[in-house]
């Protein structure tokens, strides 16, 4: 009888594991849409099903950041974090959030914490955001060899070659900036940002037909 009873409540644990994991990945397709309501009423639904899941206060998260209720946000991430002490995505949004919010030493503070996990599947994504809070501070050196370290981790992540062309053309270096925004866009070719800046490069340079 203790063991069939044990059987049991494993096997409705894992199905209240699918249900909760459905509506979570329901809700992520929604915000990418930018279908925040509908993600928020899936959200709550995996909630009821376990309110002790850290990725849904994170979901929540993103999603309050971008419906701009920046307070919101914080406060799902912050919760996800006292869940789960080493969940570098809700770190990693949580520096995100502070970039938003102009604060980019509590910023990078955040964004440290993300990278101290070793188990941080993605850690180019944190890296990649700390390179940018440098710059945002007015650190280009440290910027840009935090940018070139997330391409070590992920020489694809297109983000962190336009963040290279952006401080490259700050500092107008335009054949670099070239460089770096040419790669983002052999990656990712529908970018508008990578070519809205190319094409200023090129401006710049009097190669009007090419811009």
């Amino acid at each position: 009888g203790i063991v069939f009873l044990f059987l049991n409540s494993c096997t409705s644990q894992r199905y209240s594991f699918q249900r909760s994991n459905l509506h979570k990945q329901i809700a992520i397709i929604y915000i990418k849409q930018g279908r925040y309501s509908d993600a928020l009423r899936e959200l709550e639904i995996a909630k009821r099903i376990d309110k002790n899941d850290p990725e849904v206060y994170n979901l929540f998260g993103l999603i309050y950041i971008g419906e701009g209720e920046y307070k919101k946000a914080e406060k799902n991430l912050k919760k996800a974090i006292k869940i789960d002490p080493l969940f570098s995505e809700a770190y990693n949004n949580l520096g995100s959030l502070k970039m938003l919010e102009g604060d980019y030493k509590l910023a990078i503070c955040f964004f440290k914490k993300a990278l101290k996990n070793p188990f941080y599947k993605k850690p180019y994504l944190a890296r990649t955001n700390l390179g940018w809070a440098y710059y945002k501070l007015g650190e280009k050196k440290k910027a840009i060899n935090t940018l070139l370290k997330a391409l070590k981790e992920n020489a694809q992540y297109s983000q962190a070659l336009i963040y290279l062309g952006l401080i490259y053309m700050d500092k107008g270096k335009w054949d670099a900036a070239e460089f770096y925004l040419k790669r983002a866009i052999r990656i990712e070719e529908s970018s508008a940002e990578a070519r809205y800046y190319l094409a200023e490069i090129y401006f710049r340079k009097g190669e009007i037909d090419l811009a």
